[in-house]
C-alpha cells in the first residue's frame, strides 16, 4: 500500500489556556506532561479506527522521525507505520520566546484517507476537550543558558602584576 499523499496540520483551539498540559521535547515538539494524559491520547487513537485494529505508540527516541506512530495490531515495532503524528510546540527561531508557542498536530503518511480522517478527528477532539487552565507554560529543555561566564573565570586584569622594580 502506498502512503496517502494527504497530510494536514491542525491548531488546537484555545491552546494558550492548555499550555500547562505540555512540556517540550527535543527540537520543536511537545509531549503531554502526565502519563495518564499520554495513555488517554493513545487510547483515543487506538479506538478511532473502524476498519482495521490499530496500535499507537510514542517515538520519543525519534527512530521514525515522529512523535506518535500508528501500526496495525500484531505488527512488530519494526513494521512499517500506517500513520504518523507530530506534536508541534514552536518554530525553531522562537525557541526562547514562549509567547510565540502554539500547539499544532501534524498528521502525515497515513495509508488511507479513512484512517487519516478518523485518527485526525479523535486526536483533535482529545486536545480540544482538555480543560482550560491558567497554569502557564513552564519552559523546560528550552530555557536559555546564561551566556555570562565571567562569574566562573578570573579576568586577566584582576590579578595584580608583580613589579620587579619595587623589590628592594
Amino acid at each position: 500500500m502506498e502512503p496517502s499523499k494527504k497530510q494536514e496540520t491542525v491548531v488546537v483551539t484555545n491552546y494558550t489556556k492548555k499550555m500547562g498540559y505540555v512540556q517540550s521535547q527535543p527540537h520543536t515538539h511537545f509531549r503531554l506532561k502526565h502519563q495518564s494524559d499520554r495513555e488517554k491520547l493513545l487510547d483515543a487513537i487506538q479506538n478511532a479506527s473502524t476498519t482495521v485494529p490499530i496500535v499507537a505508540s510514542y517515538d520519543y527516541g525519534r527512530k521514525h522521525d515522529t512523535d506518535i506512530i500508528i501500526r496495525k495490531v500484531g505488527d512488530s515495532n519494526s513494521a512499517k507505520p500506517i500513520g504518523k503524528i507530530h506534536l508541534l510546540l514552536f518554530d525553531r527561531r522562537d525557541r526562547y520566546h514562549s509567547e510565540k508557542y502554539y500547539m499544532k498536530l501534524h498528521f502525515f503518511k497515513f495509508v488511507n484517507d479513512e484512517l487519516f480522517n478518523s485518527v485526525k478527528q479523535a486526536v483533535t477532539d482529545f486536545f480540544n476537550r482538555l480543560d482550560l487552565i491558567d497554569e502557564p507554560y513552564s519552559a523546560n529543555r528550552t530555557s536559555r543558558k546564561s551566556k555570562n561566564h565571567n562569574n566562573s573565570t578570573l579576568k586577566k586584569n584582576s590579578i595584580p602584576k608583580f613589579d620587579m622594580t619595587m623589590q628592594r
